[in-house]
């Protein structure tokens, strides 16, 4: 196999999407929150997806970090940077994510996609989690 990126004139940069996490290219360009927000720290609207034990959480990260890129050639960079806002929870293999700006819906909408085409539907679950006037988080199953 080949290098995880590899540089070409013709296009700047290519991806080897399986060696997406070791790709410094990316790794340089998607960073974290310099401070994850704590789950209750998130907006009203929000996700969250809870995985089977079975799922690598590094699958899970690749996947997020994959719909972060796709909104950033939807929204551009800088807006991705000022509006994402997510916790990642690799122990309990859970991921809430910000869902109240049209940044937070479209990484939503790609990390959905992107994750039910590479596991199956039995090993993750979405939930809905609105804040209720009390401030607690209301759960609704999708």
């Amino acid at each position: 196999p080949g290098p995880p990126c590899e540089v070409r004139k013709d296009r700047g940069y290519s991806l080897h999407l399986l060696d997406f996490q070791r790709c410094s290219l990316v790794r340089r360009h998607i960073r974290p929150p310099r401070h994850s927000p704590s789950a209750a720290a998130l907006k009203r609207r929000q996700h969250r997806y809870t995985f089977d034990v079975q799922v690598p959480a590094d699958d899970i990260e690749t996947a997020y970090l994959l719909a972060v890129l796709s909104a950033e050639s939807i929204h551009g960079e800088a807006q991705v940077r000022l509006d994402e806002a997510h916790v990642f929870e690799p122990v309990s293999r859970t991921c809430t994510i910000d869902a109240s700006t049209p940044v937070g819906r479209d990484i939503n909408r790609l990390f959905t996609g992107y994750v039910r085409r590479e596991f199956d539907e039995g090993q993750f679950q979405i939930k809905r989690l609105d804040a209720a006037a009390t401030g607690e988080l209301a759960g609704t199953t999708i």
